[in-house]
């Protein structure tokens, strides 16, 4: 099964995201923002990162 990394700070956008792609079978890994995103990329070894692009400080 895929894995999917998912960052979004707008928690609305990150509940929908990650709900519809378990319900197509992905195992999802969400984050609100990405302090801890690199090192869990590191752990994690997605297959997929979506992630928004507009977020804040960065």
């Amino acid at each position: 099964m895929s894995k999917i990394v998912v960052v979004d700070d707008s928690y609305a956008e990150l509940q929908l995201i990650e709900g519809c792609l378990k319900a197509a079978n992905y195992t999802v890994v969400s984050f609100p923002n990405t302090e801890k995103l690199e090192d869990k990329v590191a752990s994690e070894k997605p297959d997929l990162i979506v992630m928004d692009v507009v977020m804040p400080g960065r």
